[in-house]
């Protein structure tokens, strides 16, 4: 026969700590499936529309042709331009904020296109 542990499963203190870890785990995992299964059974939301749902007449009525949108363009270094701050600031947030508009240059030349 094995030799037994002097602790019971009552006193072992290593016991309740597993157990909480257990039920979190589980419980977690309760939530997770949870979440899941509310996003699954939400299914696409439909606001309430009283045309055909193919219906594009609304969208073809309001078409503006646009030209191209420079909003996006060196925005960031525009903010800080008009940023209410000490001059001093401004002169060491400059630099940073050209560096950023130069990395996201392409972004903005893309996003003008479309906004």
């Amino acid at each position: 026969m094995p030799a037994r542990s002097s602790r019971s499963p009552v006193t072992d203190p290593c016991r309740p700590a597993a157990q909480r870890a257990r039920g979190l785990h589980r419980a977690g995992m309760a939530a997770a499936a949870a979440a899941v299964l509310a996003v699954l059974a939400a299914g696409p939301g439909n606001a309430y529309d009283d045309r055909e749902p193919y219906d594009d007449s609304a969208a073809h009525d309001t078409y503006e042709p646009r030209g191209y949108n420079s909003e996006y363009v060196f925005a960031t270094t525009r903010g800080v331009n008009e940023m209410d701050a000490h001059p001093a600031l401004k002169v060491t947030i400059i630099p940073v904020a050209i560096i950023l508009d130069l990395v996201f240059l392409p972004f903005a030349l893309t996003a003008g296109l479309f906004g």
